[in-house]
């Protein structure tokens, strides 16, 4: 008889970036004659979900090469200030007005979301350039993630 350890979704958006980009030069190539490039219409980036960066439990006894800001690790932050700090570094990085600082490659590179090792789910931010492509943008994204994938663990018991 087997029976079910976990079911559990992984989504990874980083392959999502060059993807869109050939999307949106040939849309934009075959209609208008128009060569433009994700860069020419979108802010963007592929990042956890918030909540994750937020969570993140750095080791006091660790000595880390790079520095952690205090907003995420102090007592005294709320989880809205930590969240409201979490995001508007997002969008620093989607604006290009900084790169993604270290601290936060660390958590993409170290956080596991169950005992199988598995990390959390990366997903593309997209944020137009122009409103008027903010209809595309919704329907690019409802398209990207409207596939549905859940995989499922057996473990054997052969007693």
């Amino acid at each position: 008889m087997n029976k079910c350890v976990i079911d559990y979704t992984v989504i990874n958006s980083q392959p999502s970036i060059e993807a869109l980009d050939k999307l949106i030069y040939e849309f934009f190539w075959v209609t208008q004659g128009v060569s433009y490039r994700i860069d020419d219409i979108y802010y963007y980036g592929v990042f956890f979900k918030p909540q994750n960066y937020v969570n993140f439990n750095f080791c006091e006894s660790v000595d880390y090469d790079f520095e952690i800001p205090e907003v995420l690790t102090s007592e005294c932050s709320t989880d809205n200030g930590k969240l409201a700090f979490v995001n508007k570094v997002i969008k620093q990085i989607m604006h290009k007005e900084i790169t993604k600082p270290e601290w936060m490659k660390y958590i993409e590179m170290n956080m596991n979301c169950n005992e199988f090792g598995m990390h959390p789910s990366t997903f593309l931010y997209l944020e137009a350039k122009d409103s008027k492509y903010n209809s595309i943008t919704d329907r690019l994204i409802e398209f990207l993630y409207s596939a549905n994938l859940t995989m499922t663990m057996l473990n054997a018991d052969i007693s």
